[in-house]
């Protein structure tokens, strides 16, 4: 035959050798020549996670026309061919660190194959198997728990979290995490996870990029109650809805802000009847306030508080770009005293951005446990407006007691 006619063939082959390892299975060519090419010689390999590298040297006859490489995966037997063009190839997919079995053929024009040249080697552990032995499940604080892993082989894998949700059956969270990341931390799981259990089990298993799995490996773990606390028995101390004067749960309200569509608008409990269009307003007539703003929710119950959430008023960017948080526990107090009736503590200073209108929430770090809050607007907090104004205001954590 003609060279050409086997370089176009050869074009094909390297087409076919960059594709996943075919089972093995390849006709041989029909020619009178019966010569077998001599063998590949000088083979070496390289070795990474899950993966090797073989590079070689091709015998010297004018009609070698490919390598072929022969090996076991699981009793399952498969074939790599590698265009003469190369002398070098790489074979990933390995699932485990286990020493394979090669074998090196080189392959004439005519289809005729040397005497085997056999290899062994090992490649280093598998992605997803040192993945797997680094994962750990804790609970979160914020709700569901949080699934860690180191990938120090900076290859492809996916880790698959399978749980029984609390009302949806069996569910399933895979993370397809970016290679280059080492640590891979604080990835949450969280989807119908608001029930208390103290033993939720957990199973996770992790498959690289060629599809090899690990075994399930399972964690037991507590999963802590999470959620919005309900808000249908909240009071403000002292409310008056015929009133825009100071009581001693709000410093003003802009009652003249409602209307026949929204009649509690301007009114704090505006801020707790889970519609975004209503909105507490500080009233701006009769009297004309100024910073500082603020109120007092009595929750009517004792709540493990790590998140309060806030929305501006929708549309409306003037109002505070940040509070200061005080909590009270569930003990006796003066409400006609809001400053000194209460045993307050100060929870800290905290940022809102008054720029856009979806509900913020704000990590409260050091996870008070109270039954009244003090949301408390000062003059530092100013933003482009003289009022605070808000559409809601939201505790999430867990409740102590009912």
């Amino acid at each position: 035959m003609k060279r050409i006619y086997y370089i176009i063939l050869s074009v094909l082959t390297v087409l076919f050798a960059s594709c996943a390892d075919d089972p093995i299975g390849v006709s041989s060519g029909d020619s009178s020549d019966n010569s077998a090419p001599g063998k590949i010689s000088g083979i070496r390999h390289e070795a990474d996670h899950g993966l090797l590298t073989f590079y070689w040297s091709a015998p010297t006859d004018a009609d070698y026309f490919y390598t072929d490489i022969t090996y076991k995966v699981d009793n399952k037997e498969y074939s790599k061919k590698v265009s003469f063009h190369n002398d070098s190839t790489t074979i990933d997919g390995f699932p485990s660190a286990s020493t394979y079995e090669f074998i090196f053929y080189a392959v004439d024009e005519s289809g005729n194959r040397s005497a085997g040249e056999s290899y062994s080697a090992s490649p280093l552990e598998p992605p997803h198997l040192m993945v797997a032995q680094t994962i750990d499940i804790v609970s979160n604080d914020y709700g569901g728990v949080l699934v860690s892993w180191k990938n120090e082989s900076g290859k492809k894998v996916d880790v698959e979290v399978s749980y029984v949700g609390d009302t949806e059956g069996l569910l399933t969270r895979t993370f397809s995490p970016d290679a280059s990341v080492v640590d891979n931390k604080d990835n949450e799981v969280k989807t119908d996870l608001a029930i208390p259990d103290d033993n939720k089990t957990f199973t996770v298993v992790v498959y690289d990029a060629k599809g090899n799995v690990t075994p399930k490996k399972t964690f037991n773990v507590p999963v802590y109650e999470y959620m919005d606390i309900p808000r249908d028995n909240w009071e403000f101390p002292g409310y008056d809805a015929n009133s825009r004067y100071e009581t001693i749960g709000y410093s003003s309200q802009a009652t003249n802000e409602a209307n026949d569509t929204y009649p509690t608008n301007g009114h704090v409990v505006a801020m707790i009847d889970d519609d975004a269009n209503t909105f507490w307003h500080a009233s701006w007539s009769s009297p004309n306030t100024d910073y500082p703003h603020w109120f007092i929710i009595d929750m009517h119950q004792s709540v493990l508080i790590r998140e309060v959430e806030l929305q501006r008023r929708q549309g409306n960017g003037g109002t505070a770009k940040g509070f200061r948080l005080y909590t009270c526990k569930d003990v006796t107090v003066d409400q006609n005293d809001p400053d000194n009736g209460y045993p307050w503590e100060d929870q800290g200073e905290f940022e809102f951005d008054p720029t856009i209108n979806d509900a913020q929430k704000i990590k409260v770090l050091t996870s008070p446990t109270a039954r009244y809050v003090k949301m408390y607007f000062d003059i530092t907090h100013k933003g482009t407006q003289n009022y605070a104004m808000f559409a809601k205001f939201a505790v999430w954590g867990q409740r102590e007691s009912d």
